[in-house]
């Protein structure tokens, strides 16, 4: 499944490269780059043992149409540990998981230079999962007496993920826009992955504020 998605994302690109290529697309290309910052939220399962936390982005791109972009991604999100995952008798401290992720984009987009623009963007690529030693202290490896403390490991992985954003942003200046987007992850970790907080697939949400710059090549 992993390698279709990867696949068919491989082609878009390929498919975009080749439309660029014309000297006529290039000619009338804009390149632009914005950075977006915000809250973010743990959805589904990987709500569980973690709390929200934050993410911030940064994109830089080609419009090589008034209605289409293609570009490269790049986000960190970082999300606390959720303390009472550990038991009513149990103190936990540390488990901070923080995921950078680098992935191709493509962009789809409705509006005017001087109106509000619509995107929908989708993304697919590289996420670098790493999780701080958690500590947990009290009855945590019974029969042991009090103050019986643990500390837990965690590997750093690299997993395949991918992610879809809707984002709204308005003309302040001829080149710049400020505005607000929606992000949502979802990354392909699994059973036998080593941090242990990640037994089922990561996913959450950013949302976050946007600021944009847009000109002519």
């Amino acid at each position: 499944m992993l390698k279709a998605y990867a696949k068919t994302f491989s082609i878009l690109i390929l498919f975009l490269a080749v439309c660029m290529a014309s000297t006529d697309v290039w000619s009338q290309a804009e390149v632009g780059f914005d950075v977006r910052g915000g809250l973010a939220t743990p959805v589904g399962d990987f709500n569980d043992p973690f709390n929200l936390g934050f993410g911030i982005h940064g994109s830089v791109y080609v419009e090589f149409s008034p209605v289409a972009a293609a570009g490269l991604g790049i986000g960190f999100n970082r999300f606390g540990y959720d303390e009472t995952q550990a038991g009513a008798d149990i103190n936990a401290s540390g488990g901070e998981i923080s995921l950078l992720n680098i992935c191709p984009e493509l962009r789809f987009m409705v509006g005017t230079e001087d109106m509000p623009t619509f995107s929908f963007v989708i993304g697919a690529g590289l996420y670098r999962i790493s999780q701080a030693d958690l500590t947990l202290s009290g009855f945590v490896t019974p029969p042991a007496p009090p103050p019986d403390t643990i500390t837990l490991e965690f590997d750093a992985i690299s997993k395949f993920g991918i992610n879809t954003a809707g984002k709204v942003v308005f003309p302040v200046s001829p080149i710049f826009k400020i505005g607000v987007e929606a992000m949502y992850h979802f990354v392909f970790t699994e059973e036998d992955d080593p941090a242990a907080s990640l037994q089922v697939n990561t996913s959450y949400f950013d949302f976050m504020a946007v600021f944009a710059i847009s000109t002519g090549t």
